[in-house]
């Protein structure tokens, strides 16, 4: 967590993740399932 600014691994969050598509470009976890 501190390498990503962070200051515990409970900060992490659905807009930490990304996912890599089929043509090489990112999205995060958020933008490809919004949370309800």
């Amino acid at each position: 967590g501190h390498s990503c600014g962070i200051k515990s691994v409970r900060e992490f969050n659905r807009d930490h993740a990304r996912i890599v598509q089929g043509n090489g470009r990112s999205k995060s976890l958020s933008e490809l399932y919004p949370p309800n």
